[in-house]
């Protein structure tokens, strides 16, 4: 049954993209081969161009991931702990080139999506806001971390390109348009867009309505 799967997809590569098909089979096979050892035991599938940094620190129900794609946990800074904690929900799909940062505390909800090119950090090289600020002076690679927590609802789509900063909420059901930045809390059942991201549209009586 694997054989004839294999010369099947190879029969479909070969016919939409000449020589070129067979390293896209190759890859396939390998990617499969990659999460077989691997990443099956933590519930992921990933292709093999992706950096996982920090397993130990993640709690995950289900996740996809397509290239590029970079999960980093940092589980120490400076020489102390930060007793981080990544939580992924089931059926949490990422598209091409996102990067999740975790130095405190991110949540992403069951059946979340994301577009490519994503940024998700729940810390900042220093404080820049609020009574306890980072001295201008002070290198900013030896800044402590001004950490606050992430957390995404169920069934979150991120577009591309968007930024979500420390400190971010997002409710379920929202929608986060192409190229925003997101600060602070989206409400569920919303679309926001923009920089900083703002609630544009809102899910009443069946329909998006436009926020006046």
């Amino acid at each position: 049954m694997l054989v004839i799967k294999f010369f099947r997809a190879l029969g479909r590569q070969w016919s939409l993209n000449g020589p070129l098909g067979l390293l896209q089979v190759w890859r396939i096979v390998a990617n499969k081969i990659y999460n077989w050892l691997f990443l099956s035991r933590y519930h992921i599938q990933a292709d093999s161009s992706c950096f996982i940094s920090g397993l130990k620190y993640m709690q995950i129900g289900s996740l996809a991931m397509g290239r590029y794609n970079w999960l980093e946990v940092v589980s120490e800074y400076n020489g102390q702990p930060t007793n981080a904690l990544l939580k992924i929900g089931n059926n949490v799909s990422l598209s091409f080139k996102n990067h999740i940062g975790c130095a405190k505390y991110v949540e992403i909800g069951d059946n979340c999506l994301f577009g490519s090119n994503v940024y998700l950090t729940d810390h900042n090289h220093g404080w820049y806001r609020g009574d306890k600020q980072s001295d201008a002076n002070d290198i900013v690679g030896e800044r402590d971390l001004g950490c606050e927590e992430v957390i995404l609802g169920k069934n979150v789509w991120v577009g591309e390109n968007v930024s979500i900063l420390p400190g971010s909420h997002i409710g379920d059901n929202a929608i986060i348009g192409a190229n925003s930045v997101v600060i602070g809390t989206i409400p569920e059942n919303t679309i926001a867009v923009g920089t900083p991201a703002k609630v544009v549209k809102v899910w009443q009586d069946g329909k998006w309505e436009k926020v006046k």
